[in-house]
């Protein structure tokens, strides 16, 4: 858990450092104009060092995309930039192996986020100053084997108790017959 804490941490370093560069005319990358908002997401697998690629869909204003999103990389993400009133989505997409554990947004000044179980969604509602934007981690963990809870490991006793005392009776009737 302390793994995953410093990659997120250092992601937002990362991001959070992008934006004051981009706000910058003279700042490299994507600028984000006076009136706009600019988002983006990124992946953390913290199971794994590698750089793992994962399918979602982006939706702009409605018109969806299949993107493709690594994990585990720092360095500056790709942003979205749309004027005040857009609405962006990424919907990730179930991959064999991996299950979604959690997003984590970061949300800047004159925009809302709305989260459901495996999208996000920005909407910029009012950019104020000169860099409004957000963005959001998706946190995957390696899926386990299905591994029986409590209950369900006591209703394999019972089911195995109940055979034995079916098998105690057929022998014990059995037995009576042959006598």
């Amino acid at each position: 858990m302390a793994r995953l804490a410093i990659q997120f941490f250092l992601m937002f370093s990362v991001v959070s450092g992008f934006l004051t560069l981009s706000a910058h005319a003279g700042g490299k990358g994507v600028i984000i104009p006076p009136g706009n908002c600019g988002f983006a997401i990124f992946k953390l697998t913290p199971q794994t060092e590698s750089s793992i690629p994962f399918e979602f869909i982006q939706s702009v204003n409605g018109i969806e995309t299949q993107i493709t999103v690594n994990s585990n990389v720092i360095g500056p993400p790709d942003f979205i930039v749309v004027d005040q009133g857009d609405t962006v989505s990424f919907t990730e997409l179930p991959q064999e192996g991996w299950t979604l554990e959690d997003i984590d947004c970061f949300e800047g000044v004159g925009v809302e986020i709305t989260k459901t179980e495996d999208s996000v969604t920005f909407e910029c509602v009012d950019p104020a100053g000169e860099v409004s934007g957000a963005f959001c981690g998706f946190f995957n963990r390696v899926s386990a084997d299905k591994i029986p809870t409590l209950s369900e490991w006591g209703m394999i006793a019972a089911a195995a108790g109940l055979g034995l005392v079916g098998v105690f009776f057929a022998v014990r009737r059995r037995r009576a017959q042959a006598v």
